[in-house]
Protein backbone atom coordinates (compact mmCIF):
# COMPACT_ATOMS: atom_id res chain seq x y z
CA UNK A 1 0.00 0.00 0.00
CA UNK A 2 1.27 3.53 -0.69
CA UNK A 3 1.78 6.59 2.34
CA UNK A 4 -1.99 7.33 1.91
CA UNK A 5 -3.73 4.36 1.91
CA UNK A 6 -1.12 2.50 4.74
CA UNK A 7 -2.78 5.79 6.40
CA UNK A 8 -5.95 5.25 5.90
CA UNK A 9 -5.89 1.86 7.52
CA UNK A 10 -4.23 3.16 10.50
CA UNK A 11 -7.51 3.44 12.68
CA UNK A 12 -8.80 0.85 14.84
CA UNK A 13 -11.16 -0.07 16.89
CA UNK A 14 -10.44 0.64 20.70
CA UNK A 15 -11.51 -2.37 22.94
CA UNK A 16 -11.84 -3.30 26.57
CA UNK A 17 -11.04 -6.39 28.69
CA UNK A 18 -13.87 -6.97 31.34
CA UNK A 19 -11.94 -8.01 34.60
CA UNK A 20 -15.11 -9.06 36.34
CA UNK A 21 -17.14 -10.61 33.13
CA UNK A 22 -15.47 -13.92 31.81
CA UNK A 23 -18.92 -14.70 29.62
CA UNK A 24 -18.10 -11.22 27.96
CA UNK A 25 -14.42 -10.53 28.12
CA UNK A 26 -14.30 -7.32 25.55
CA UNK A 27 -16.35 -4.56 24.85
CA UNK A 28 -16.30 -2.06 22.41
CA UNK A 29 -16.66 2.05 22.38
CA UNK A 30 -14.91 3.90 19.99
CA UNK A 31 -12.22 4.29 17.22
CA UNK A 32 -8.21 5.59 17.12
CA UNK A 33 -5.35 5.73 15.22
CA UNK A 34 -1.65 3.86 16.01
CA UNK A 35 0.84 5.47 14.08
CA UNK A 36 4.67 6.54 14.83
CA UNK A 37 6.69 9.62 15.56
CA UNK A 38 10.57 9.86 15.81
CA UNK A 39 11.26 5.69 16.09
CA UNK A 40 8.39 5.37 18.19
CA UNK A 41 4.71 3.85 18.33
CA UNK A 42 1.74 5.48 20.07
CA UNK A 43 -1.81 5.12 19.85
CA UNK A 44 -4.48 8.18 20.38
CA UNK A 45 -8.07 7.97 20.75
CA UNK A 46 -10.43 10.38 22.70
CA UNK A 47 -10.16 10.80 26.23
CA UNK A 48 -13.97 10.35 26.53
CA UNK A 49 -13.47 6.65 25.08
CA UNK A 50 -10.54 5.65 27.09
CA UNK A 51 -12.36 6.62 30.11
CA UNK A 52 -15.15 4.03 29.35
CA UNK A 53 -12.42 1.31 30.81
CA UNK A 54 -8.78 1.47 32.43
CA UNK A 55 -5.30 1.98 30.90
CA UNK A 56 -4.39 -1.79 31.52
CA UNK A 57 -7.36 -3.05 30.70
CA UNK A 58 -7.74 -1.44 26.98
CA UNK A 59 -6.75 -3.47 23.82
CA UNK A 60 -5.66 -2.38 20.55
CA UNK A 61 -5.13 -4.86 17.73
CA UNK A 62 -1.79 -4.75 15.98
CA UNK A 63 -3.60 -5.63 12.38
CA UNK A 64 -7.01 -6.12 11.04
CA UNK A 65 -6.78 -9.79 11.88
CA UNK A 66 -6.79 -8.95 15.53
CA UNK A 67 -5.10 -11.97 17.16
CA UNK A 68 -2.34 -9.69 18.80
CA UNK A 69 -2.45 -6.50 21.17
CA UNK A 70 0.18 -3.79 21.27
CA UNK A 71 1.50 -3.58 24.75
CA UNK A 72 1.85 0.04 25.94
CA UNK A 73 4.07 1.14 28.38
CA UNK A 74 2.72 4.79 29.42
CA UNK A 75 -0.18 6.91 29.03
CA UNK A 76 -0.97 10.41 28.90
CA UNK A 77 -3.77 12.76 29.13
CA UNK A 78 -4.44 16.04 28.88
CA UNK A 79 -5.90 17.09 32.78
CA UNK A 80 -6.34 20.70 32.76
CA UNK A 81 -10.14 22.73 32.90
CA UNK A 82 -12.13 21.37 30.39
CA UNK A 83 -11.89 22.52 27.00
CA UNK A 84 -13.04 19.99 24.01
CA UNK A 85 -9.95 20.47 22.69
CA UNK A 86 -7.98 18.41 25.64
CA UNK A 87 -10.48 15.51 24.84
CA UNK A 88 -7.50 12.98 23.55
CA UNK A 89 -5.34 10.25 25.30
CA UNK A 90 -2.51 9.05 24.18
CA UNK A 91 -0.56 5.29 24.67
CA UNK A 92 3.34 4.82 24.13
CA UNK A 93 3.52 1.39 22.60
CA UNK A 94 6.50 -0.41 24.74
CA UNK A 95 9.94 -0.91 23.49
CA UNK A 96 11.01 -4.47 22.18
CA UNK A 97 7.54 -5.05 20.52
CA UNK A 98 7.92 -7.16 17.51
CA UNK A 99 8.41 -4.00 15.38
CA UNK A 100 9.12 -6.04 12.02
CA UNK A 101 5.55 -6.91 11.89
CA UNK A 102 3.77 -3.13 12.31
CA UNK A 103 6.51 -0.63 12.13
CA UNK A 104 6.71 0.65 8.83
CA UNK A 105 2.82 -0.49 8.26
CA UNK A 106 1.40 2.07 10.28
CA UNK A 107 1.04 6.17 9.90
CA UNK A 108 4.43 7.27 10.33
CA UNK A 109 3.61 11.29 11.47
CA UNK A 110 5.66 13.81 10.91
CA UNK A 111 5.59 17.82 10.65
CA UNK A 112 5.21 17.30 6.96
CA UNK A 113 2.28 15.60 7.12
CA UNK A 114 0.80 17.91 10.26
CA UNK A 115 1.95 20.88 7.67
CA UNK A 116 -0.06 19.62 4.79
CA UNK A 117 -3.26 19.29 7.48
CA UNK A 118 -3.16 22.87 8.56
CA UNK A 119 -3.06 23.70 5.28
CA UNK A 120 -6.56 22.35 4.27
CA UNK A 121 -8.55 24.18 6.81
CA UNK A 122 -10.42 25.89 4.44
CA UNK A 123 -14.13 25.57 3.46
CA UNK A 124 -14.78 22.51 1.13
CA UNK A 125 -11.74 20.38 1.41
CA UNK A 126 -11.86 17.14 0.63
CA UNK A 127 -11.00 14.99 3.57
CA UNK A 128 -11.15 11.23 5.00
CA UNK A 129 -12.48 9.67 8.02
CA UNK A 130 -11.09 6.41 9.17
CA UNK A 131 -12.96 4.64 11.98
CA UNK A 132 -15.58 2.56 13.76
CA UNK A 133 -18.69 3.51 14.00
CA UNK A 134 -20.82 1.04 16.19
CA UNK A 135 -23.25 0.52 13.04
CA UNK A 136 -20.04 -1.38 11.97
CA UNK A 137 -19.64 -3.68 14.82
CA UNK A 138 -21.52 -6.98 15.55
CA UNK A 139 -21.69 -8.88 18.11
CA UNK A 140 -22.05 -12.26 18.54
CA UNK A 141 -23.04 -13.04 22.57
CA UNK A 142 -23.79 -17.18 21.84
CA UNK A 143 -20.10 -16.92 19.99
CA UNK A 144 -18.42 -14.45 22.30
CA UNK A 145 -17.23 -12.69 19.41
CA UNK A 146 -16.84 -8.92 18.17
CA UNK A 147 -16.69 -8.40 14.81
CA UNK A 148 -15.62 -4.79 13.67
CA UNK A 149 -15.44 -3.24 10.26
CA UNK A 150 -13.27 0.01 9.24
CA UNK A 151 -14.88 2.81 7.72
CA UNK A 152 -13.45 5.26 4.91
CA UNK A 153 -16.09 8.11 5.10
CA UNK A 154 -15.85 10.84 2.98
CA UNK A 155 -15.79 14.52 4.60
CA UNK A 156 -15.26 18.26 3.52
CA UNK A 157 -13.69 20.63 6.11
CA UNK A 158 -16.18 23.16 7.41
CA UNK A 159 -14.84 25.95 9.78
CA UNK A 160 -13.23 26.84 12.51
CA UNK A 161 -15.65 26.04 15.72
CA UNK A 162 -16.14 29.70 17.09
CA UNK A 163 -17.12 28.56 20.13
CA UNK A 164 -13.50 26.41 21.02
CA UNK A 165 -10.03 26.96 20.31
CA UNK A 166 -8.10 24.07 18.82
CA UNK A 167 -11.42 22.16 17.36
CA UNK A 168 -13.42 22.63 13.77
CA UNK A 169 -16.41 21.24 12.08
CA UNK A 170 -16.54 18.71 9.36
CA UNK A 171 -19.20 17.62 7.53
CA UNK A 172 -19.39 13.79 7.10
CA UNK A 173 -20.90 12.13 4.30
CA UNK A 174 -24.04 10.40 5.74
CA UNK A 175 -26.25 7.85 3.64
CA UNK A 176 -26.83 4.00 3.75
CA UNK A 177 -23.58 2.79 5.44
CA UNK A 178 -23.23 5.78 8.05
CA UNK A 179 -26.15 6.41 9.98
CA UNK A 180 -24.97 7.18 13.20
CA UNK A 181 -21.67 9.17 14.14
CA UNK A 182 -21.31 6.94 17.31
CA UNK A 183 -18.17 4.91 17.50
CA UNK A 184 -16.36 7.19 15.62
CA UNK A 185 -15.02 9.56 18.43
CA UNK A 186 -11.15 9.54 18.17
CA UNK A 187 -11.26 8.69 14.22
CA UNK A 188 -8.57 10.11 12.43
CA UNK A 189 -9.20 12.58 9.40
CA UNK A 190 -6.38 12.59 6.47
CA UNK A 191 -6.14 13.83 3.18
CA UNK A 192 -4.61 12.88 0.24
CA UNK A 193 -2.37 15.75 -1.38
CA UNK A 194 -0.22 16.24 -4.78
CA UNK A 195 2.55 16.90 -2.03
CA UNK A 196 2.05 13.77 0.10
CA UNK A 197 -0.42 12.75 2.91
CA UNK A 198 -2.32 15.27 5.35
CA UNK A 199 -3.13 14.96 8.74
CA UNK A 200 -5.76 17.22 10.33
CA UNK A 201 -6.77 15.58 13.41
CA UNK A 202 -9.18 13.95 15.16
CA UNK A 203 -12.69 13.58 15.37
CA UNK A 204 -14.18 14.17 19.38
CA UNK A 205 -17.88 14.13 18.57
CA UNK A 206 -20.31 14.74 16.21
CA UNK A 207 -24.56 14.02 15.51
CA UNK A 208 -25.48 12.42 11.91
CA UNK A 209 -28.54 14.22 11.66
CA UNK A 210 -27.00 17.26 11.49
CA UNK A 211 -23.83 15.66 9.27
CA UNK A 212 -21.61 17.99 11.15
CA UNK A 213 -18.40 16.74 13.57
CA UNK A 214 -16.04 18.00 15.54
CA UNK A 215 -12.21 17.88 15.17
CA UNK A 216 -9.44 18.25 17.22
CA UNK A 217 -6.90 20.16 15.34
CA UNK A 218 -3.55 18.07 14.15
CA UNK A 219 -1.68 20.82 16.27
CA UNK A 220 -2.46 18.98 19.72
CA UNK A 221 -0.48 15.79 18.16
CA UNK A 222 2.18 18.09 17.61
CA UNK A 223 2.34 19.39 20.98
CA UNK A 224 1.59 16.39 22.73
CA UNK A 225 4.38 14.61 20.72
CA UNK A 226 7.51 17.45 21.18
CA UNK A 227 6.38 16.99 24.97
CA UNK A 228 6.37 13.05 25.02
CA UNK A 229 10.03 12.65 23.60
CA UNK A 230 11.44 15.56 25.45
CA UNK A 231 10.23 13.33 28.16
CA UNK A 232 11.56 10.35 27.08
CA UNK A 233 14.93 11.96 26.33
CA UNK A 234 15.59 13.17 30.21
Amino acid sequence: MDDFHIAAHSSRGVLFEHVDEPEFIYYGVGSGVVFTWEGRGYFATAEHVANKGRDHTIRIAVDDEGRECYPFDKSYGIHADDEDWKDIRFYRIAKGTDEGRWFGKVLALDLAKLSRGQRLYHTGAELLVSGYPNTARYVDYQAYHISMQRQLIPARYDSPDPTARLKHLIRIATGNEVTSFDGLSGAPVIAGTPQGTAFLGMVIQGTVSSGVAYMIDGAVFAKFLQYAVTEAAA
